[in-house]
């Protein structure tokens, strides 16, 4: 099972972003909806846990990755989402999870401050898209 150190170690090893996710995106244990505390919870622990083991600088991708794994685990429909923006006239990159089309609380910087260049929806988010488009 992947975690947060293997997160980081892909990350350094640069390999390519899709590859990275493809492997934090994972069919969720249960059927049931889960609820919004569960996913307050998994956000505060995957938070605590950048505090505690790092990275240090630039956690949003281990985080996001980890993040995509645990919340689709439990069942969310998540995104994981990459941005840019200049900063006093220097490229600064950004990534985030979103459940239902809204980041979660705990992103400290709003993603309406980057230009999105990469979305990558689980797979329980992908297939509620597929049903959607075959009702059309």
């Amino acid at each position: 099972s992947l975690n947060l150190l293997d997160a980081i170690r892909m990350k350094r090893r640069n390999l390519p972003l899709q590859a990275i996710i493809s492997k934090f995106d994972i069919e969720p244990n249960s059927v049931d909806t889960p609820n919004s505390l569960l996913r307050d919870d998994i956000d505060i622990a995957v938070s605590w846990c950048i505090r505690l083991f790092g990275p240090r600088k630039n956690p949003c991708v281990p985080k996001a990755l980890v993040l995509l794994k645990l919340l689709s685990e439990a069942g969310f429909a998540a995104s994981f989402v990459s941005g840019v923006r200049k900063v006093n006239g220097k490229l600064e990159g950004h990534a985030w999870v979103e459940v239902d089309g809204l980041p979660l609380e705990s992103d400290m910087q709003s993603p309406s401050l980057f230009k999105e260049n990469f979305r990558y929806d689980n797979w329980l988010l992908r297939q509620r898209k597929a049903a959607l488009e075959q009702k059309d």
